[in-house]
């Protein structure tokens, strides 16, 4: 009998949990592993900028971004509900912004978070020439496949992902009709930029291929490629 999966807007109290979801998914993720080379050594600096991030965007109060929480029963108590997968999804309305939110994110003096500074010269968790290469990549598929095409008519995926002691219980697929039926309702494309073990999903939906993208940077031979993906929910 399939879980009983159900579907919220995140709110600030769930950011702990939050948290630990992307801490124990994206290390399975082979681009983020390449950019994040060093979180191994530097632990505490991933989990405080991932706090730093996911604070900045819980806190946002207009609706460019939607962050969006699948639950379902605990593995070991069936009563309780946990948070088992999380996305994030950001209305465009100005085909200039691009990047993948991994901007540094610093509390400003009321308070509140801003992008201030350049994450080659703070992130100790990553690789710089490999995030310089990364943004560099992101930007030039954003606007190639997606801006120019569909300009401010997309909806942007940022972010899926599951807790492994979930995967495959069909957490992620339901935030995805989620994000189908959001499209829908504001007939708007869907756009993400998709790593190999995202594009697996997304295939089994409505999204397509446009065009693949490599990350590498000169002198290594290690390299990654993300995939750019549409689906057209008009």
């Amino acid at each position: 009998m399939a879980a009983a999966i159900s579907i919220r807007e995140a709110t600030m109290a769930d950011l702990d949990t939050i948290i630990d979801v992307y801490l124990a998914a994206f290390p399975m993720d082979p681009v983020w592993n390449y950019v994040f080379s060093n979180h191994h050594q530097y632990p505490e600096e991933t989990q405080r900028l991932t706090r730093l991030e996911y604070t900045h965007y819980l806190r946002k109060k207009d609706k460019k971004w939607r962050f969006m929480v699948a639950e379902m029963p605990k593995k070991d108590n069936k009563s309780v509900k946990v948070i088992a997968a999380i996305s994030l999804w950001a209305f465009v309305d100005k085909v200039e912004d691009t990047g993948d939110g991994i901007d540094i994110l610093e509390v400003g003096q009321d308070g509140e978070l801003d992008k201030k500074h350049d994450p080659l010269e703070n992130r100790l968790d990553a690789n710089p020439a490999r995030v310089k290469a990364y943004i560099s990549a992101i930007a030039e598929a954003e606007n190639m496949y997606h801006n120019m095409p569909y300009g401010e008519n997309q909806i942007r995926l940022k972010l899926l992902a599951t807790h492994p002691d979930y995967q495959r219980q069909g957490a992620a697929s339901k935030l995805l009709n989620w994000g189908m039926c959001l499209a829908v309702a504001n007939f708007k494309y869907l756009t993400v930029l998709a790593g190999p073990m995202g594009k697996k999903l997304y295939t089994k939906t409505c999204f397509y291929e446009q065009g693949t993208v490599d990350v590498q940077i000169e002198g290594e031979e290690e390299k990654v490629t993300f995939s750019a993906m549409f689906c057209n929910a008009i």
